[in-house]
């Protein structure tokens, strides 16, 4: 069966995501737990158990920051579709901060170095595709050197700008504003572990080959 995925508008209409993104997920195979953290992640509607959101006007300042061009794949949409081509992807993600206690949520964001989670140091502009593969944690951030990894899952798709993956792996990220070395930390540990459990990070390109040298 073929596979259709849907993001809410701001009006909380539906809307297909690309083709391409359709077809490169579809190859992908991705399994449920994925999916779901996909979908949650990408989605504007506020969290009914925990009255989190995302803030549509600092998602709109971080696209203007960053040029309206995602910070991976340099996508640039054409001006009527770029606010929704587009996406403020974050590093400490609102599903993440959901699934902690009430109480412990300042401390947390603290730890981080955030004050809150639409903080702008914690959204990158993404396209649609990348958002995608960054929150299924098919794509990377190494701290230490602040470039993208590109896991062998993605390295032969091609991405909104009609090049493949692979090309990326390596490229440094371009922060406007820097995220402290904490939250690079976290969202890197992260994708190590769930990468690894998927036994995604054989890298075609170099870079990550084995957990114990992280």
């Amino acid at each position: 069966p073929n596979l259709v995925l849907y993001v809410s508008n701001r009006d909380s209409t539906p809307t297909k995501l690309p083709l391409l993104v359709q077809e490169s997920l579809a190859k992908l195979s991705l399994d449920t737990r994925d999916m779901q953290t996909a979908s949650k992640d990408s989605k504007t509607l506020t969290s009914s158990r925990s009255g989190i959101s995302r803030d549509n006007k600092k998602s709109l300042f971080c696209k203007e920051r960053d040029d309206w061009k995602c910070k991976l794949c340099e996508y640039f949409p054409p001006v009527p579709t770029r606010t929704t081509s587009l996406n403020g992807a974050h590093l400490y993600t609102i599903q993440e901060l959901t699934n902690v206690a009430n109480e412990n949520k300042r401390s947390v964001l603290q730890s981080l170095d955030l004050d809150t989670i639409n903080n702008t140091v914690n959204i990158l502009t993404l396209c649609v595709c990348c958002h995608t593969y960054f929150d299924a944690q098919r794509i990377g951030i190494d701290p230490s050197s602040e470039r993208w990894i590109i896991t062998t899952s993605v390295a032969k798709m091609k991405s909104s700008s009609e090049r493949l993956y692979e090309e990326f792996h390596n490229k440094p990220v371009e922060f406007q504003h820097r995220p402290s070395m904490r939250l690079l930390r976290h969202r890197y540990k992260r994708f190590t572990d769930e990468a690894f459990s998927q036994d995604l990070v054989n890298m075609t390109v170099g870079v990550v080959t084995d957990k114990k040298e992280l």
